[in-house]
């Protein structure tokens, strides 16, 4: 959440690293009066990330931790895929409209995960390593695929029909180690 101050309090994080990211992205795009279209390759990479999150661990009906949290920190990430997009006019009534997105998303090595108090203090034995190396990404399709087609019935009314497709639909874990 917050990386100088975790959580918002007043504590400074003194291990703090700067996060390293690279994105790169190329595509090309297509457009006539019938047909249009858009391909895109993309890779990004996150280097020496924190996350906080707050500590919801439960011990027989009761929180451990009330309002405390963990801090994950030296989390690495890559996100890379291809993405595909277009819009087909066959007749002037009728738009028909898919894409599809490919992605392989995981984290890069290892992590550590640190339990602290709501006064900032460590709650536990301290850092715990994750092991994280090439667990995919949670909390978000990788891999999605949609089609649809919008029809004029007359001037200024429309009726349209869509379907999307997701799969590769990770946990989002990491919030709950």
């Amino acid at each position: 959440m917050y990386a100088v101050y975790p959580f918002g309090r007043n504590y400074v994080n003194d291990n703090l690293t700067n996060e390293k990211i690279v994105g790169m992205e190329s595509g090309y795009g297509f457009h006539s009066s019938k047909f249009t279209t858009n391909l895109n390759l993309y890779r990004t990479t996150w280097k020496d990330r924190f996350q906080t999150v707050g500590d919801r661990t439960v011990v027989a009906g009761t929180l451990e931790n009330p309002n405390g949290y963990f801090l994950y920190e030296g989390l690495s990430k890559t996100h890379q895929g291809v993405e595909l997009d277009f819009n087909f006019k066959p007749i002037n009534k009728l738009m028909v409209n898919g894409m599809l997105s490919y992605g392989n998303w995981f984290y890069n090595g290892n992590a550590t995960s640190t339990r602290y108090t709501l006064s900032n203090q460590l709650f536990g034995a301290g850092a715990n390593v994750l092991y994280l190396d090439k667990v995919k990404v949670g909390n978000a399709a990788q891999s999605t695929a949609a089609i649809g087609a919008t029809y004029e019935l007359v001037k200024r009314v429309k009726i349209d029909a869509n379907y999307l497709y997701a799969t590769n639909l990770y946990a989002d874990f990491i919030q709950h180690i």
